[in-house]
């Protein structure tokens, strides 16, 4: 029913292949679990019961529990404090899931188990929604071993908990097996809460297996750590880019996240828009527009930007400092290479910036340049980031805004570094700071 009332949204998955095609359209693609035990019969032959893989395959499920927190035939879960491996039926559903392109996982599978499905598997399995016990000691995490036993199979890792918490868990684990077995799992989601009086509605109050019994999480407890942030208490678990955002500082690289904090179609589409701007502004007789570079992190960004001007333009460039091999002005600005038009007078200046902080260098060049004569000045930045400004100053055209962040790449470096990058990200601040 889901499926069928979100079909322009949500479509199921089968494959590799599904899943691709389905996220090039546009859509989020869904693949079907089975939270517990795959099988469910009376175990009096094991063929008849490893036939249930079948059929939940023909259904659509793709990754399956061998276990939840309790034992069963097949392995112990992660509450049950023998923690034993997998028995003889335990292998052979392993192998028969392995053929049947189902997906091992053992969030909920004790340790010893979770090993051997592992070490038994053909194929990668995985823990879609765990985290590391090293920083959380809870009977569903997994400790190194089993993490690394996971990963040495090929296999991926879901990390799970309040948001800052995630982040932790992912970083942790990227440096012990590596980031490609490393996803984000948040096993929950944000959930609204439902009026009380539904919650005491649930029927069967005298059933023998009630959710309680079976997850066994009576005997373990597991609280929100933040419940102000937990699944009832915040949307974060919909806001991927807040990921995003955490993993960039804490200096995860775009090759391990797909996305940074402006992208090369994001450069493509201002440039495009402030260069109609500039047409707009600087068309008739009247107007002689030259382009001055602020070197050196400009360049790029005139570049692109003077290309799509379509109005008579010239260009000419200037550089100063105020950072040197620092993340923060000096609030001294040096000359070091000056304009030397002796027609300034007739020049309309349309200063280039790749950023705007402070304002202290931009503001000092306006007034420098009109005391020289220049027919006009105005100015245009890629990048504003308004936190840090000293002096107020409004650029005349202005590609985006970003938080208060040292960012790099387009053009902008730190000491001389990351400027051929074709997108704009965070510096990792350990980067920088042994420098200050």
């Amino acid at each position: 029913q889901l499926l069928r009332n979100f079909s322009d949204t949500i479509v199921q998955a089968g494959n590799c292949e599904d899943i691709k095609r389905i996220n090039d359209e546009g859509k989020i693609a869904v693949v079907w679990s089975i939270n517990g035990p795959p099988v469910v019969g009376e175990m009096e032959d094991g063929e008849t019961e490893l036939h249930w893989i079948d059929d939940w395959r023909r259904m659509g499920v793709r990754l399956m529990h061998i276990s939840y927190n309790r034992r069963n035939f097949a392995t112990d879960g992660c509450t049950e404090p023998s923690n034993a491996g997998l028995s003889d039926f335990g292998r052979e559903l392993v192998a028969r899931l392995n053929k049947s392109g189902i997906i091992v996982d053992v969030p909920h599978t004790g340790s010893r188990s979770s090993i051997e499905a592992a070490k038994h598997s053909s194929k990668p399995i995985m823990a879609s929604h765990t985290a590391a016990r090293a920083l959380f000691d809870f009977c569903r995490c997994k400790d190194d071993e089993t993490l690394k036993a996971i990963a040495d199979g090929g296999g991926m890792i879901g990390g799970s908990d309040d948001l800052n918490q995630v982040l932790n868990h992912i970083e942790y684990i990227s440096k012990l097996v590596g980031v490609d077995h490393v996803g984000i799992g948040t096993d929950l989601q944000y959930s609204r809460r439902w009026p009380e009086e539904v919650y005491q509605m649930r029927g069967y109050p005298k059933s023998e297996y009630s959710g309680a019994w079976w997850g066994n999480w009576s005997n373990h407890p597991h609280p929100a750590t933040k419940p102000g942030e937990s699944s009832y208490g915040s949307i974060a678990w919909i806001n991927w880019p807040l990921f995003t955002v955490g993993l960039v500082v804490r200096g995860f690289s775009d090759e391990d996240i797909a996305k940074i904090l402006v992208s090369e179609e994001e450069i493509d589409s201002i440039t495009t828009r402030l260069a109609a701007e500039i047409d707009r502004d600087y068309a008739g007789d009247d107007k002689r527009l030259v382009l001055l570079c602020i070197l050196k992190g400009s360049i790029v960004f005139m570049g692109d930007l003077m290309k799509k001007i379509t109005v008579p333009v010239e260009i000419d460039c200037m550089k100063v400092s105020s950072y040197g091999a620092g993340t923060v002005t000096t609030g001294c600005v040096n000359i070091h290479l000056d304009i030397m038009r002796p027609d300034l007078n007739t020049c309309d200046i349309l200063l280039i910036e790749d950023i705007i902080d402070s304002g202290v260098t931009l503001s000092y060049l306006v007034k420098y340049l009109k005391g020289k004569g220049a027919k006009s000045v105005r100015t245009c930045t890629l990048l504003d980031k308004p936190a840090r400004r000293k002096i107020d100053l409004v650029p005349d055209y202005r590609g985006t805004t970003i938080p208060d962040e040292f960012v790099v790449g387009y053009g902008l470096d730190y000491d001389e570094k990351y400027r051929a990058l074709p997108y704009v990200g965070v510096l990792r601040p350990e980067v920088y700071t042994h420098a200050e």
